[in-house]
Order: structure tokens, then sequence, then C-alpha cells
């Protein structure tokens, strides 16, 4: 029988220089960075994107994790925090798009929410937020009492 040796790589594909934020204090901060960065607003299909954050809330990079439809993205704590440990990331946020415009959170955005926050608890990756973006609004599900 063979056993491989394997060795895990991140690599850096490109950067932006991003001067409109020190650390990351609220929800409108990350909407503010991810539409300038991405645009956001004016996807057409929908995109979660993953910001990992340093000790002092700093953003560390922003990965996209899932592109799906015009009205749904799987995603998997899996793919989520593959992507932060491998940056030794000390939280994240997490965000998607609706492209229909409307940012008000469905069934399932609250059950992935409820599953990052139980497996960044496990894994001592703290999640700060899930935010859903659509037509210029967003919503927190912190805020709306979704995340502990």
């Amino acid at each position: 029988m063979r056993i491989n040796f394997m060795e895990t790589r991140l690599i850096k594909e490109k950067g932006v220089n991003y001067d409109n934020m020190i650390s990351i204090n609220n929800p409108e901060s990350i909407v503010e960075a991810l539409n300038s960065l991405m645009d956001m607003d004016t996807l057409t299909v929908e995109k979660l994107v993953l910001v990992c954050l340093d000790t002092k809330n700093k953003i560390m990079s922003i990965n996209q994790i899932s592109q799906g439809t015009v009205n749904a993205s799987l995603v998997s704590p899996r793919e989520v925090f593959q992507m932060a440990l491998l940056q030794g990331a000390s939280s994240i946020v997490v965000a998607h798009n609706h492209p229909s415009g409307n940012a008000k959170p469905s069934s399932e955005d609250i059950n992935v929410t409820s599953r990052l926050e139980e497996a960044g608890k496990i894994l001592g990756v703290k999640l700060l937020d899930h935010l859903i973006i659509g037509d210029g609004r967003h919503v927190s599900l912190r805020e709306k009492g979704y995340i502990g």
C-alpha cells in the first residue's frame, strides 16, 4: 500500500489596497467594503463571500465561497471554515446577496447561520455576523438576534 505525503499551501491570487477602513466595528463597514470591492448590490446571481478578520477585526481577506443561481446558493460550514482556518482568522463575517433586491432572510439563511455559528464555536473561529445584501439595503442576522 502506498501512503501519500501531502502539503497544504495557501496562495494569494491578488490583492487590492483599501484605505477606507481600519477595523470592522459594524455591519455597515463590511457592506461598504464589499460593495466598493465587489459591488454586491448589482450581482445577478447569488454569491456567498467570507470575510476573514484578524484579532483586531481588520480584514485579512475576502473569499468567494459559492456562486448560485438567481435565487439559491449552496453553502457548507466545511468550505467556509476551511478557508478561515487556513488563513488563521480569529473571526469571520459571511455575506451574500439576494439578486431579487429583497434583503429579508429566508429560513435557509437562518438555518445556515445557526450551523455556521455552532461550527465556529467548535473550531474557535467566531461568526461575527451574516449579512444579506440587496438593492441598496442590508440585513444583519446578528442585529436580528439570530447570532448570539
